[in-house]
């Protein structure tokens, strides 16, 4: 096995074009693969990276008219509090996103992600809370939460409870005081925010005072509520629709982790994306098991000499699957550095962010690993248990 280096050393300075070839390939077909391989986890973990998201559903409304494509619409304000009060274990909130609320600092104005939310809505999802206390601060209606790098983007490292924050939005700017600071969100969430207000009191009537809509977030405290649920929505129909209009309406509730693959073709291209990379990886290790395999093919006058010298035939099989490890691996560390290098590039055009993790749950190590023992295997094969 200590021999095995070298003479990989030798080989690859010898035959440099089959080097590039060989462990080039196999290297780049590994980094396309991890960097599919992190979308389609990314892509798939969609909103079950929030805490407590197994019991969170919300409401769906859609309408079709004749002639006229299906339309998602926002839930009815007042649905909440119906619910709530038909429903004692029931925890309801509502929000109204914001994609483009603004700060304003000075003579500089930043666009930030905000959502307007009820009370309970922290009770639904626990952020981890860094300082302050995020029912407090929405108590307020002048209270703001943020998350740790809005709070450090506008006041450093100092503590942000109580300072202010001028925030516009649909063009009137108020001013909010932070109430608490709340750890940095993951994007991969249906409903992402970075400021998180009251929600204004005039949404308890009919009014739709708001453009945006509301969106409507159940904690269930088990599964067999869906259905009392969505028979208590048959019974009270929106009153904004009248007996004609309301054959064309659909009320439910629905899981949130199968929000995001709701009918809006992102499931068929994941998994389009994550056929791509499997390809690219067999495509990669094919060609480098053929390549090493006919190169071996040229090594049987020196194993021949081997042999005559004293090696047995066990020595011969540690020397060649250790020189077929050592290169899988090499090709395995190139392919995990292009693949670091191409994320940062990946992150910008798609707008996500995805990063490689050595350690914990998400590890790249485990699949790595056993992407490396499996080609070393199929390389190492030939030469090791059949020319030896």
């Amino acid at each position: 096995m200590s021999s095995a280096f070298p003479t990989l050393y030798r080989s690859l300075t010898r035959h440099r074009l089959y080097a590039i070839l060989n462990i080039g390939g196999l290297a780049l077909g590994i980094s396309v693969f991890l960097i599919l391989m992190l979308f389609v986890r990314f892509e798939t973990n969609y909103d079950r990276v929030l805490p407590g998201w197994e019991r969170v559903w919300t409401i769906v409304r859609t309408v079709q008219f004749p002639g006229n494509p299906e339309v998602q619409i926002p839930s009815s304000p007042t649905l909440s509090g119906q619910l709530a009060a038909a429903f004692r274990d029931l925890v309801v909130a509502r929000m109204t996103p914001y994609d483009t609320a603004t700060v304003l600092t000075g003579n500089t104005s930043t666009t930030h992600k905000l959502a307007l939310v009820d009370r309970d809505y922290f009770r639904i999802f626990p952020f981890p809370v860094v300082e302050g206390d995020t029912a407090s601060a929405i108590a307020r209606p002048d209270g703001i939460v943020v998350t740790q790098s809005v709070a450090e983007a506008y006041f450093g490292k100092a503590s942000a409870l109580g300072r202010t924050l001028t925030v516009a939005i649909d063009g009137k700017a108020r001013t909010y005081r932070v109430g608490a600071v709340i750890a940095d969100l993951p994007q991969n969430q249906t409903y992402a925010s970075v400021l998180f207000a009251a929600i204004p009191a005039e949404l308890t009537d009919d009014s739709r005072s708001t453009s945006n809509g509301v969106v409507t977030f159940l904690a269930l405290p088990d599964t067999a509520m869906a259905d009392r649920i969505g028979a208590f929505m048959r019974r009270h129909p929106d009153p904004a629709f009248n007996p004609d209009a309301r054959q064309f309406l659909k009320e439910g509730i629905v899981p949130l982790a199968g929000r995001h693959f709701a009918g809006n073709g992102v499931g068929t291209v994941v998994a389009v994306l994550g056929g791509v990379g499997i390809v690219a990886l067999l495509l990669a290790v094919v060609n480098y098991v053929n390549l090493a395999t006919a190169r071996a093919g040229l090594r049987a006058r020196e194993i021949a000499m081997r042999k005559v010298v004293g090696a047995t035939r066990r020595m011969l099989i540690g020397q060649l699957l250790g020189e077929a490890l050592a290169a899988v691996t090499l090709a395995a560390l190139i392919g995990l550095a292009l693949a670091e290098i191409a994320l940062p590039f990946v992150n910008a055009i798609g707008g996500t962010d995805l990063s490689i993790a050595y350690w914990g749950a998400g590890s790249i190590l485990p699949p790595l690993l056993a992407t490396t023992a499996l080609v070393t295997l199929l390389a190492g094969f030939y030469p090791a248990f059949v020319i030896s």
